[in-house]
């Protein structure tokens, strides 16, 4: 999210880190200047790259060496979660930094353009092929599925044809009580895409949701000596 303290309690990064033995951070957004009259500054992530903002891009890519040297990481298994401009942020950096991050899982969120930015916005890296997972409510702000929210097709348009995957409109998927998945696979039965709707969720991050990220997809993936994506261990993405 921009304000890390604001969602911690509403999620539960922290419990899966300390069931699953993992290192979890929480860096927060420097504050977004305003040309308009009577707007408050606030902080907001540069996910569209603007030139008179922080470039948080470098600016995590510089955490991530500092904690690479203060503690002993598993950099292959290094993976990117927000909410709401924070899962803008966290699509970014698969897109600009997908020599450090094996994949990106998170909610409320979709690259929208403007102040978002897009997947034509200047930073990107090309050739690499690293599975995502948003997640979104029913309720959330622009519609929480393709039908009604065409910044989230076009997430699945773009990254379904990056990761190679079945086609946007032929997808397995699955329901899970509230939750309703559709997964891309790739021609390797890796499951490269993926996007949930939430039923009657609004704009928001659960529990539930940090432990499914988790669980069922990031646990999945880490990144080998040469920069492929292997899943399970075992397959490594061509």
């Amino acid at each position: 999210s921009n304000m890390h303290r604001m969602f911690l309690p509403t999620n539960e990064w922290i419990k899966v880190a300390e069931a699953r033995g993992f290192m979890v951070v929480f860096p927060a957004a420097a504050l977004r200047p305003f040309r308009k009259d009577n707007w408050l500054r606030h902080a907001a992530w540069n996910s569209g790259n603007h030139q008179d903002m922080m470039d948080d891009v470098t600016f995590i890519k510089e955490l991530l060496e500092h904690l690479f040297k203060e503690y002993n990481i598993d950099r292959s298994r290094v993976y990117a979660s927000g909410q709401s401009m924070g899962s803008a942020m966290g699509q970014r950096l698969l897109l600009t930094l997908p020599d450090y991050f094996a994949a990106s899982g998170t909610t409320s969120g979709v690259l929208r353009g403007g102040f978002f930015g897009d997947y034509s916005t200047p930073g990107i890296v090309e050739g690499y092929k690293r599975p995502i997972w948003i997640i979104m409510g029913e309720r959330d702000i622009g519609g929480g599925d393709f039908d009604n929210n065409p910044d989230a097709k076009k997430y699945a348009e773009y990254w379904t044809k990056r990761n190679e995957t079945q086609p946007v409109d032929q997808p397995a998927y699955y329901k899970t009580g509230a939750y309703y998945t559709k997964i891309y696979h790739n021609g390797q039965g890796v499951p490269m895409v993926q996007f949930t709707t939430v039923d009657l969720k609004p704009h928001a991050c659960t529990a539930q949701d940090s432990w499914f990220l988790y669980d069922e997809f990031f646990s999945k993936f880490h990144i080998n000596e040469n920069g492929k994506t292997v899943y399970l261990n075992t397959i490594t993405v061509e």
